[in-house]
């Protein structure tokens, strides 16, 4: 059997990486800070997506690799709560398909990585809610006036 070409999306377009990182692109829409566009965001959202492919496959499952996702969410500027909420369910419900994985064996490994993406995203979030923090509580500095 053939190695399936994940580099461009199959010809009649409803699985794969590709679709999976417009629709994940989609969900978050509301949510992306302008100026990016959708289309960047998904950019981003396709390599997060090899990533996390990668990350399913190695044995053990690469759990690091999900944190830095879920970190890469935060650097993107994607820090409102329904961020973590919709990038949950696109991956819960689509992950396994759209990589073609089976769902009995990869369940678990997916668990591990969505828990670890949505530990690394609240880790990065708290580290920059701590460094703004932070900077406004120096000693001689001026609050940013209304």
């Amino acid at each position: 059997m053939a190695a399936r070409e994940w580099s461009r999306p199959p010809p009649d377009d409803r699985w794969g990486k590709a679709r999976l990182a417009r629709e994940w692109a989609q969900a978050l829409a509301p949510y992306v800070p302008r100026p990016a566009s959708r289309a960047e965001i998904e950019l981003h959202l396709r390599g997060h997506l090899e990533s996390l492919h990668d990350a399913l496959l190695a044995e053990p499952v690469d759990r690091a690799a999900a944190v830095a996702v879920g970190t890469a969410l935060i650097e993107l500027r994607l820090t409102r709560p329904e961020v973590l909420d919709v990038t949950m369910v696109v991956l819960a419900n689509a992950l396994l398909a759209d990589l073609g994985l089976d769902g009995v064996t990869f369940s678990g490994p997916l668990n591990a990585l969505l828990g670890a993406l949505a530990g690394g995203y609240a880790r990065a979030l708290a580290d920059q809610v701590r460094a703004e923090h932070s900077e406004r509580s120096r000693p001689g500095q001026v609050p940013p006036g209304p």
